[in-house]
């Protein structure tokens, strides 16, 4: 209690080392309800207004570590937590901008809240960061976008706002983590009509179809499903094949792995649908 009181000082340098503490000591699950029942998260969130860099980062760090708790989520949201961390996405400094992204990533698994980040303009800088060269911060821009793109409120506004081109892009990046997460993004993304024309018109089937060939089972799986759902669209069963797609499919069925099989005969059945493509299917 001693120490949430110091968050409430009017002495800056204060106010940093009360959330370091609170920081540190909400890693463990048993402190994180303490601390919120003691009442630190109202004056946290104030504390994302500050203007001292320090104060900032660890004030988001603190809430990013108490938000993993279910309950603190609706309490920080219910605190008009949701707002300040979407600006610190701006800050200049990328630990202020790593801390309010996970804990942005935390908030979007409370139920409903996915829409209100989205709604307080989230999107736009989450995309930005994908751009980063940074490969902590992209995941950490991933994961949250992975934890939006669920809402079907919020599937289509991520491509509107022009997340595609940069998914598109990570989904050959060099990181493992990364690359799977962006194939889940797009899993996701591919189950909103609208998407399913706009992602093949913007050509996000070669890097998909690439994926099929991955060494990761987990990242082949969510390729398949993806063009899984964008084979449902009768305009995109002939480009899918155009793009190279058959060939890893059909390895795919020789695959020892159930879960494989069934996706690459999922698609392959969308697939053989289309006049044009019967015979290219069974040469």
């Amino acid at each position: 209690a001693q120490v949430i009181d110091l968050l409430r000082s009017r002495d800056v340098k204060l106010h940093e080392h009360a959330a370091v503490i609170l920081r540190n000591l909400a890693i463990n699950a048993e402190n994180e309800k303490a601390i919120a029942d003691e009442g630190a998260l109202q004056p946290l969130v104030a504390m994302l207004m500050s203007t001292e860099l320090p104060v900032l980062e660890h004030s988001a760090g603190a809430l990013r570590n108490l938000s993993v708790n279910p309950e603190n989520k609706a309490q920080i949201v219910a605190a008009g937590g949701v707002g300040p961390l979407v600006s610190l996405l701006m800050s200049h400094s990328p630990r202020i901008q790593l801390q309010a992204a996970m804990a942005i990533r935390n908030l979007s698994l409370h139920p409903g809240t996915d829409v209100v980040i989205v709604n307080e303009g989230g999107l736009e800088p989450l995309i930005s960061m994908l751009y980063s060269s940074d490969d902590v911060l992209q995941e950490a821009a991933v994961l949250a976008l992975r934890n939006l793109s669920i809402s079907d409120e919020n599937k289509a506004k991520v491509v509107r706002q022009g997340g595609l081109p940069a998914l598109m892009a990570l989904l050959g990046s060099t990181n493992v983590s990364v690359q799977e997460q962006a194939i889940v993004v797009m899993r996701n993304l591919s189950l909103d009509p609208e998407n399913e024309v706009r992602m093949v018109e913007e050509g996000a089937v070669p890097p998909i179809v690439n994926l099929l060939r991955s060494n990761v089972e987990a990242i082949q799986e969510h390729a398949a499903v993806t063009l899984r759902n964008l084979s449902l669209n009768d305009d995109n069963e002939v480009r899918i094949v155009e793009e190279g797609a058959l060939p890893p499919l059909i390895a795919m069925l020789s695959s020892v792995k159930t879960p494989l099989q069934l996706q690459a005969v999922g698609v392959l059945r969308n697939l053989s649908v289309k006049m044009e493509n019967k015979l290219t299917v069974v040469q």
